[in-house]
């Protein structure tokens, strides 16, 4: 699998395959601190699957002046390229390549057709991500989406 250039079936099924912690006590330790409600969070946390032999970076940043507004993405060790984001904040506009703009939340999900393999923002359909309101209901959705388990 080159994962320079996936196409959407190996996107879909990197998604699906179960993925675990590399260090289950620094997994622990970003839950606490998702719920502790810390100002501001940036955590890097490595997962694996076995399937694929493929290492991923979890990574989950909260600026500190607005809880509501984050970011939580897991990407390849290998090459740094993005296999999905969720961007969170209501008030955001991103505007994509082909012009059309995308206001509020999205993500961002790998694809070939540039790049930048997350370029392109799209808007949450309803029922991917549920629970918006706080960082760690968006984690707890974000893990299931992509399959991590602790």
């Amino acid at each position: 699998m080159d994962l320079n250039n996936l196409n959407k079936t190996e996107v879909e099924e990197l998604l699906k395959v179960l993925k675990y912690p590399k260090n289950k006590t620094t997994y622990s330790k970003i839950y606490q601190e998702l719920t502790s409600f810390a100002s501001s969070i940036k955590e890097d946390l490595m997962v694996y699957d076995i399937d694929y032999d493929l290492e991923y970076k979890l990574h989950i940043y909260r600026g500190k002046y607005e809880q509501s507004r984050f970011s939580i993405s897991i990407r390849f060790k290998e090459n740094n390229k993005h296999l999905l984001r969720l961007d969170v904040n209501p008030s955001n506009i991103h505007e994509n390549p082909d012009g059309s703009k995308i206001t509020g939340s999205h993500y961002h999900l790998y694809s070939n057709n540039f790049e930048k393999v997350d370029r392109v923002a799209t808007p949450i359909p309803k029922g991917m991500f549920p629970n918006l309101d706080t960082i760690i209901e968006a984690f707890i959705d974000f893990e299931s989406y992509v399959n991590i388990k602790s």
